[in-house]
């Protein structure tokens, strides 16, 4: 699971970030505060002035971000109720350590809302890295950076801002405290900057910018600060998300030893980059997920749109008042969700809820396999690269899910997953979707059932090419599973992303479970008292299936043992007796 620790639940099952542990203290500080303590706000004649003083500033700047964010950067917006737990989530530094051993999670995501200066806090704690480890390369990169959209190029150039002082202009705190990275000029070339602290060549610079499209190849940064790569250009589409996704986890493989990632982001639905790393979050990675409010504990059962601002905690009240956020929810509910409430789902209302889903499994105690069983095949199709199938057993009316198989196959393998899954089930009845190409799949699969002496009955069931078609044929489970006539065997291997998929139907492009559990459901009679009658005609087609099969290859009551043929009898020339007189050959 992820690391949370930065994290605490709260009654409405949002995770909240709970206040950290104190700012790690520079060696300058722990020496220096008996006598000389450097507040909130600087003394900067002081500053200039004071060996002791500007000391004990310079610790503070090297390990409280927060403080350097606000009080020094000039982000005065910050609040220390709320971003104060912002900034804690990012690597508390102490450069008396090796870079690789600042942080046992080298992986962070904040999921902030819009207009929350996540920006600000991710510009903050470049600025911070580099004033504790000049020889650091960090790679800044966005969605987008081209001529009418140069992201990475402003946020490398804001980051620079900082340490820019022209000659015959007043120097800031940071100024005076780092001198030696201090340039009076800025860099010609744009999204680029080597700061003068640097004393080592390095092919990588100080900070550069990048896409999230373009070839990182032969770069090596030391930290990657993934800024919103996620937007509304490349998320319009299933194609544009994939894409984006592909391109990450490339871009991830240039990261150096023992770097860090650093992912501020806005969701846009569950099939973003950010969904996806959420789901394969482990121990390396910490999460920090905030909307824009939560709901107090009396208003829990209240429509969203019942809601008043006495009933809900806003998060940055300072930035997104209730006013605000009901007039964004009016103009784009969903767009709203997903921006603000940072929920994946939006204001989509699921098909198949997961409560839903999860009231439907089955324990191990539950007699599951006991029944008829059917079997229902998709193979790749589209987009998709995935075979699908799902195994169900029916019984009493009710239709229990007790296998799903979802892979990348290769013809033969796939043949003989459709002879093996019907064997191992002991059926013979196999339905399979005419989908485009599928029927190119007969040869093999008889061949692979002669070979494995398993008689298989394929019945092809309709391919729908109108896509709302599809959706409501998938659609048409629903009322079996709120009726408790679809269920599923908890022992399921992958049953996570069954739910997933089904859960998310009609969020993301994959829908080859709910096709085939959909495919399934429809064999269910309907309703609970035709079962017998319909026994009775699947056990005579059964019959029927059977003697037609037995009757073509020789087999059952039509079996007959073969014939031995007479042998050929060898040529013996006649005998002179055996001919008659007057024929040829006598005088």
């Amino acid at each position: 699971m992820a690391q949370r620790t930065q994290l605490e639940q709260d009654a409405t099952g949002w995770w909240r970030p709970a206040q950290g542990p104190p700012a790690a203290k520079s060696r300058g500080i722990e020496r220096l505060e008996k006598d000389v303590t450097v507040g909130d706000v600087l003394d900067i004649e002081r500053l200039e002035r004071d060996v002791r003083y500007r000391t004990a500033a310079k610790g503070r700047m090297l390990t409280d971000l927060f403080w350097l964010a606000k009080s020094v950067l000039g982000y005065d917006r910050f609040t220390e109720r709320w971003h104060r737990e912002m900034m804690n989530v990012f690597v508390r530094k102490d450069n008396s350590k090796p870079l690789r051993e600042q942080s046992k999670q080298h992986y962070r995501m904040l999921i902030l809302p819009r207009r929350t200066f996540k920006t600000s806090g991710n510009i903050a704690d470049t600025v911070q890295w580099i004033l504790n480890f000049p020889e650091i390369a960090i790679m800044a990169m966005t969605a987008g950076n081209s001529p009418d959209s140069p992201l990475a190029d402003a946020y490398v150039a804001e980051c620079v801002s900082h340490f820019y002082c022209p000659e015959g202009t007043d120097k800031k705190p940071l100024h005076i405290c780092f001198p030696e990275h201090v340039i009076t000029k800025l860099p010609r070339a744009k999204g680029t900057f080597i700061t003068p602290a640097r004393k080592n060549f390095r092919r990588d610079p100080t900070l550069k910018a990048v896409s999230i499209e373009q070839s990182l190849s032969g770069w090596h940064p030391d930290i990657i600060k993934a800024e919103d790569v996620q937007d509304n250009r490349n998320s319009q589409t299933d194609a544009g998300r994939r894409k984006v996704r592909k391109n990450f986890y490339l871009n991830l493989k240039m990261l150096g030893e023992g770097g860090y990632v650093d992912l501020t982001c806005t969701r846009y639905g569950p099939a973003d980059l950010y969904g996806d790393m959420i789901q394969k979050a482990d121990e390396n990675t910490i999460i920090l997920w905030k909307p824009a409010y939560i709901r107090k504990p009396h208003a829990m059962t209240l429509d969203d749109d019942e809601l008043t601002e006495q009933d809900v905690v806003l998060q940055f009240p300072e930035q997104l008042s209730w006013q605000f956020l009901r007039e964004e929810k009016a103009l784009d509910e969903e767009s709203f969700w997903t921006q603000y409430m940072n929920i994946a789902e939006g204001g989509f209302l699921p098909t198949f809820p997961m409560e839903r889903l999860e009231a439907a499994k089955l324990s191990k105690d539950d007699d599951v396999f006991t029944g008829k069983v059917h079997i229902a095949w998709r193979f790749e199709y589209g987009d998709s690269k995935f075979s699908a199938c799902a195994i169900g057993v029916e019984r009493e009316g009710r239709m229990t899910i007790v296998d799903v198989i979802r892979r990348q196959f290769m013809p033969t393998a796939l043949a003989r997953q459709v002879v093996n899954s019907a064997r191992e089930w002991e059926t013979h009845r196999v339905m399979i979707e005419a989908t485009p190409g599928a029927h190119n799949m007969i040869q093999h699969i008889m061949n692979e059932a002669l070979t494995e002496n398993w008689r298989i009955d394929i019945t092809w069931t309709e391919f729908l090419q109108d896509e709302t078609a599809r959706v409501l044929a998938i659609k048409a489970a629903e009322p079996h599973l709120l009726a408790g006539r679809l269920l599923f065997d908890d022992h399921i291997r992958n049953i996570q992303e069954v739910f997933r998929q089904l859960y998310q139907f009609g969020m993301i492009p994959e829908v080859e479970i709910p096709t085939v559990i959909a495919r399934l459901a429809a064999q269910l009679p309907p309703s609970i008292k035709s079962q017998a009658h319909a026994e009775d005609d699947e056990a005579f087609e059964a019959y029927i299936s059977q003697d037609a099969y037995d009757r073509t290859y020789n087999r059952g009551r039509y079996y007959e043992e073969p014939v031995n043929p007479v042998p050929d009898l060898e040529w013996e020339p006649p005998d002179d007796n055996d001919y008659l007189p007057g024929l040829s050959g006598w005088s």
